[in-house]
């Protein structure tokens, strides 16, 4: 409590100044006939009051609030009324405090569960951003915002009024850069970001959380700019002027209402909301950490699984082959030198078990022809796709001639980043089919590609280096089908229609373009033929 009897008053000096003893200056912090400050008494004096009393309103060593009481006289305000007032303020702030626990106590509550409820839905989806956006609850539960987003280099999930992904990811390479600690806040984004003052209605104030700085992976949560006015009893500024005592600043004149307009701030970020958040990334890192640690045992077993499943299909075609072969050329050997000890039927049954011994060794074939291209190491250099079709036209040739397919290509094909031998495979699998699967008397194949600049490249090819393709005239896929055809062994047709074949053309054409890191598709629809897509990526030449 502070109590000034008179603005007016005349000061005496403290003598002596220090301490004899311990020439510290006096310690008048809790004196009442300590002396004003010259700016306070000309402040009361320009409002015209005489005699002023001050009540703190406090929250442990902090000062939470005023109440100031004012007198138009001098006024002495006696003892026991100064100790009531002080005891009217103490429970004023305990009263404060108590209000100001309850409600944290009740956001505290809300935030824990919502926070619970996350922790425990990101752990039963496999997509983190999915689950803290779509799911129930979500981040805009957590806190009180407005949007909230969770952004990494290769994925974006957003919930709520949130500015541009382009602005976001821009900002998240911002955050990377400043290295931000744990947790990362502001109530004024633009005064940081200039770039953030054209966002301001959606992302004023921001809490950003950083789970991994290798992959720009942050939370974020959004304010929009809160604009208010504050009043003020005059001009709050205070102007420097020469007084008596030298050049100081003098309190105002004007006390008729001021209103300040604030701008370009969002309701600030909390104690218990920053706490909050750092205890949240904290749970988000455990739960990566865990998929990580899973993902890297499931790898080793897939890893280890894949490379026992090509030693079985190596060592399991090699040994298969020769009991087959020796099954094929008995059987052969019967009908050749026995046959008029045979009746039709024994002649039938004969022929029947060459031909199936004559399909399982095309389809163990097919199995080590597969089993290859996985285990094979890729040579990526520079290779002009004309000569790899031309060398792939070479292997196919007889079939071609066979068939009476036409290649053509509207243009030179460009130099692309890839494996040769693997991409002569892919062009002899695509040009063969084209021509087999093909009813027309004439069997037109077209091998180009589109070029990203063009205007026509296709949507789905996005961020490829080329997007090449094989088109025909031939009898066309349903759409139904689509998918299928990539199958190992899965043949639309029966075995003896369309030239037979096992069905692992087209399988070994996805593994090896994926392993380029590229994709490929198909257009098609029943009886007007089929093109077939595939991309290569960007790669270093």
């Amino acid at each position: 409590v502070r109590m000034l009897p008179d603005a007016r008053y005349r000061p005496a000096e403290v003598v002596p100044e220090r301490n004899p003893m311990t020439r510290a200056p006096l310690d008048m912090s809790f004196t009442y006939l300590r002396g004003a400050s010259p700016m306070y008494t000309d402040y009361l004096i320009n409002m015209g009051v005489r005699a002023s009393l001050t009540l703190a309103i406090t929250q442990g060593e902090t000062l939470w609030g005023l109440v100031a009481c004012h007198h138009y006289s001098p006024r002495m305000v006696p003892h026991d009324v100064r100790t009531a007032c002080e005891v009217l303020a103490r429970v004023v702030s305990l009263q404060v405090g108590d209000k100001q626990l309850h409600d944290e106590a009740s956001y505290r509550q809300r935030i824990e569960e919502v926070h619970r409820l996350l922790a425990l839905g990101i752990t039963q989806h496999d997509a983190i951003g999915f689950a803290l956006t779509q799911g129930s609850p979500n981040l805009l539960d957590f806190f009180e915002c407005h949007g909230a987003a969770v952004v990494s280099d290769t994925d974006f999930h957003s919930v709520g009024a949130i500015p541009p992904e382009s602005f976001i990811r821009e900002l998240v390479i911002w955050l990377s850069e400043k290295k931000v600690g744990e947790v990362f806040s502001t109530d004024s984004l633009p005064t940081l970001y200039p770039v953030a003052e054209f966002h301001q209605k959606t992302a004023c104030g921001l809490l950003a959380l950083p789970l991994s700085k290798l992959s720009n992976e942050y939370v974020l949560w959004f304010r929009p700019e809160y604009l208010h006015s504050v009043n003020w009893a005059g001009d709050p500024s205070k102007p420097v002027e020469l007084a008596d005592e030298g050049v100081r600043l003098t309190p105002r004149k004007s006390f008729s209402l001021w209103q300040e307009k604030v701008r370009g701030k969002s309701k600030p970020w909390t104690a218990l909301e920053v706490d909050s958040a750092r205890s949240f990334r904290n749970s988000l890192k455990e739960t990566v950490f865990n998929r990580s640690e899973e993902f890297a045992r499931l790898n080793a077993e897939l890893t280890r699984s894949n490379v026992e499943l090509d030693s079985f299909a190596f060592v399991a075609g090699h040994d298969l082959k020769e009991p087959l072969r020796g099954i094929y050329n008995y059987a052969g050997f019967l009908l050749e030198d026995y046959e008029s000890k045979f009746d039709e039927s024994g002649k039938a049954k004969l022929q029947t078990m060459v031909r199936l011994t004559k399909r399982m060794q095309q389809l163990i074939d097919s199995l080590l022809s597969f089993s290859r291209v996985g285990k094979t190491a890729l040579s990526f250099v520079p290779v002009d796709l004309n000569i790899v079709v031309s060398d792939a036209l070479d292997l196919i040739g007889e079939r071609l001639r066979e068939t009476d397919g036409r290649v053509e290509s509207p243009r030179p094909l460009p130099t692309v980043i890839a494996d040769s031998t693997g991409l002569t495979e892919v062009y002899s699998n695509l040009i063969s089919n084209a021509s087999k699967y093909n009813d027309k008397a004439t069997k037109q194949i077209t091998v180009g590609y589109f070029d990203p600049l063009e205007a026509d490249f296709p949507a789905r090819a996005a961020g490829a280096a080329v997007c090449l393709y094989v088109r025909d005239n031939g009898i066309g896929i349903p759409e139904k089908h689509h998918d299928d055809i990539f199958r190992i062994f899965r043949r639309l047709h029966p075995q003896d229609h369309f030239g037979g074949g096992t069905g692992a053309g087209l399988t070994i054409v996805k593994k090896i373009v994926e392993r380029h890191g590229g994709d490929v598709w198909l257009e098609s629809c029943g009886n007007q033929g089929t093109t077939f897509f595939f991309t290569l990526p960007v790669r270093e030449g």
